[in-house]
């Protein structure tokens, strides 16, 4: 069973610590980490767009091509974000309006790997 709860950014240089917010409060909530987030295109692009300022932010994310931390600036590929003890892999979702998102806990998804193999998503357990 699929778990999904929306969240909104209203201060988008910060953006990474609202959404690392989110997941803790989600966990608490859940007891699952999200391994999804589902935007529009408009706050994916807002995310990016920051991503690309913000040396801080672009440690945690990861780009579609690399599969890994992005280190350049490379606008319009941010595949996925990370945390301590957590992945979200992005999921395109336009009936979302800009600058909300859901973070979403699906024990079924498949999430593509950089050796473009499907595994499916796995919970990840509770950071020390």
């Amino acid at each position: 069973m699929a778990i999904k709860k929306r969240f909104k950014i209203n201060d988008w240089v910060n953006w990474d610590h609202i959404v690392n917010a989110a997941v803790k409060e989600f966990y608490m909530k859940y007891e699952h980490y999200p391994n999804i987030l589902m935007a529009s295109t408009r706050t994916h692009a807002k995310m990016d767009a920051y991503t690309n300022i913000t040396q801080r932010q672009r440690k945690n994310c990861i780009t579609l091509k690399a599969s890994k931390s992005s280190n350049q600036n490379h606008v319009g590929e941010l595949h996925a974000f990370s945390g301590k003890g957590y992945r979200l892999e992005f999921c395109l979702d336009e009936k979302l309006p800009a600058n909300y998102f859901y973070l979403v806990f699906d024990p079924k998804a498949k999430i593509i790997s950089n050796t473009k193999r499907n595994r499916p998503a796995k919970p990840t357990k509770r950071p020390a």
